[in-house]
């Protein structure tokens, strides 16, 4: 509104203010469903998904309510859909689905409810985000009011090859390890979901008994390896169901698979540390027991008699012929054909034989490897070149990430993260940008170096100089963030609570 002259101006009437009024909260407020940051299939999770409480069937939809989020059956599809852990609510906050005790689909209007335990929760369909709401007499009658068909396991059905059903109390062997039948429900459409502590969901259809099981869940995932054709995961490798797990993504219904270090020849207990795979598929895990390597049905276990520098491998990056180990006694080389472990020269590369090591990367047949003030370099048969570290970030500490990639490298402590390009010049950037997190892993994907830290997920942008945090509160299933691997729309993440995807380049959205 324009005044009159420079010295005057005229005050609106009651009647324009309100319009004003009126136009403002219209022009600038979003409706339920703009107002979401981040919408559901934004976050998606798989925590250790073994545990069962509660089973319903909705009119598309089976749910398997779990401790750790909640599992979900196409009933069109036969398949699984991504499972429920951390959804969006209703401004930015995330509603983590862990410990329900139940989980009921209203036969009205398809909304999803689940009771945690601060309260129920609910996904209305209408707008698909969830809220804390208490339903009322009529929709809990409605939803009760539902037939759930408990059943057990017909002693008759066909297990998978070399799986044992009980007779007695319907438990699920395997060898030398058993699951305790936990319940199971049946559908309409002649189909049965059964449920064993710790192993996960058996499917069966009334005309074909064979039994179909689905190991459910992965956890923990300070290892993570992301192919085109596969996933592998792990974080504690443990006889109790701490397991190697693989994910096809091949089939139309892509599934888990797993590897008990109990069964599985080869495999042994330990705490994962980092994991690889080779050109020729060969998954390399570094513990702290050893050194596995294998494809999948097959491993090989290297110890400390077997020549290894340590049995504690901090980290692991394979190269032609093998694969190169990095411990706190030194580095060492290891054949993949006939498992000879060969160290450095220990008079001619003293520092890389019994030097204190602790991240490798690579870029074609370029090997880095950084310790304690050391960032070192070999390319092929050629010797070690030390690159001179001329930031603070790297240069007197030591890293916890290492990241390479076409003649750029980037080092990552505790105090933030540091870069060189390929013409030599080093920039840096300290962790106050990110709540002091310390930086455990690096990937530069869509012109933006994305970190793992203590403290959440961190996307640095380094011409701006500025970064943002993802925490919980966003739906990132742990604030400890151990690997990031982007591909393309997505980031891989594996975190201290679960493996999760992360779908950050979506159009619109403000960050």
């Amino acid at each position: 509104m324009r005044a009159s002259n420079p010295g005057s101006v005229r005050c609106p009437s009651t009647a324009v203010l309100f319009f004003l009024l009126v136009f403002v909260l219209t022009a600038f407020v979003p409706d339920a469903s703009a107002r979401q940051r981040f919408m559901e299939g934004d976050w998606v999770a798989w925590p250790d998904l073994r545990t069962y409480v509660d089973f319903e069937i909705g009119k598309n939809t089976v749910y398997i309510a779990t401790t750790e989020g909640i599992l979900r059956w196409s009933r069109t599809k036969e398949t699984w859909l991504d499972p429920w852990f951390s959804v969006p609510g209703p401004l930015t906050d995330a509603i983590f689905l862990n410990n329900p005790t139940k989980v009921r689909e209203d036969p009205l209007t398809q909304d999803v409810w689940v009771l945690l335990p601060d309260g129920w929760v609910v996904r209305d369909t209408g707008v698909d985000y969830w809220e804390y709401k208490s339903p009322d007499g009529t929709t809990m009658e409605r939803m009760e009011r539902q037939s759930r068909k408990r059943v057990d396991p017909d002693p008759g059905l066909i297990t998978p090859y070399q799986y044992v059903l009980d007779i007695n109390d319907n438990s699920l062997s395997f060898r030398n390890q058993e699951w305790k039948y936990d319940g199971g429900i049946a559908t309409d459409w002649n189909k049965a979901f059964y449920a064993w502590l710790g192993l996960g969901v058996g499917i069966i259809d009334k005309y074909s008994p064979t039994l179909q099981l689905y190991p459910q869940g992965v956890g923990p995932s300070p290892g993570l390896v992301v192919t085109d054709s596969t996933i592998w995961a792990a974080g504690q490798l443990s006889y109790d169901g701490g397991w190697l797990w693989k994910r096809t993504r091949k089939e139309k219904d892509e599934k888990w698979y797993f590897y008990d270090p109990a069964i599985a020849w080869g495999l042994e207990e330990g705490d994962v540390q980092a994991m690889q795979v080779d050109k020729d598929g060969t998954l390399w895990i570094a513990t702290n027991h050893g050194l596995m390597f294998g494809n999948g049905k097959r491993f090989r276990l290297l110890r400390k008699t077997d020549g290894l520098p340590s049995e504690r491998i901090k980290d692991v990056q394979p190269m032609k012929g093998g694969a190169w180990v990095a411990t706190r006694y030194g580095m060492a080389f290891v054949n993949k054909k006939t498992a000879e472990v060969i160290r450095p020269d220990k008079e001619t590369e003293k520092a890389f034989a019994v030097g204190m090591w602790s991240q490798l990367a690579a870029f074609g047949d370029t090997l880095y490897a950084s310790g304690p003030s050391f960032l070192v370099k070999k390319a092929k048969n050629g010797p070690w070149t030390e690159i001179d570290v001329t930031t603070t970030v790297g240069a007197g500490t030591d890293p916890l990430a290492l990241w390479a990639e076409q003649g750029f490298v980037a080092i990552g402590d505790k105090q933030g993260i540091a870069w060189r390009t390929p013409n030599g010049t080093w920039q840096q950037a300290f962790n106050h940008l990110w709540h002091d997190g310390y930086v455990l892993s690096i990937d530069f994907h869509g012109g933006y170096f994305w970190l793992g830290t203590d403290r959440g997920l961190v996307k640095f942008d380094p011409t701006q100089g500025d970064a943002i945090v993802y925490t919980t509160k966003e739906g990132l299933p742990g604030n400890t963030v151990y690997e990031v691997i982007g591909e393309g729309d997505y980031l891989w993440l594996g975190t201290d609570v679960a493996l999760a995807k992360f779908h950050w380049n979506v159009a619109g959205r403000l960050d």
